[in-house]
């Protein structure tokens, strides 16, 4: 059991005490999550976090070209599909398609 300790205060003194707990309860339940801490995003966010119109988001949705949920009307996306999905739409380097192109050509290539 945790040593308690009683300390006299007023009726003022313990009412600012009381309210600067709930404050400091109430501020850590409304901070807002960085996203790598908060994995369900909403449109809003992705839009800010891809740099897209929420247009753009929404045709991405209707096209099925973007991992989503669907919860009544709302959307949700997850931030590490998300970054996935991003991973895969990297395009590769010229010097990374001309040594695809040779080692295809050695591969295929017919004896003389």
């Amino acid at each position: 059991m945790e040593k308690m300790l009683l300390v006299p205060l007023s009726l003022e003194e313990l009412r600012q005490v009381f309210q600067q707990e709930v404050y400091a309860l109430l501020d850590a339940v409304d901070r807002p999550h960085s996203a790598q801490e908060k994995d369900l995003l909403c449109t809003q966010e992705v839009c800010q976090l891809l740099h897209l119109s929420k247009a753009a988001i929404y045709g991405l949705v209707h096209r099925k070209a973007i991992p989503h949920m669907k919860q009544g009307k709302r959307l949700y996306f997850s931030h590490k599909a998300l970054m996935a999905w991003m991973a895969t739409k990297q395009r590769a380097t010229q010097a990374e398609i001309e040594a695809q192109a040779d080692n295809y050509l050695q591969q295929h290539s017919k004896p003389q």
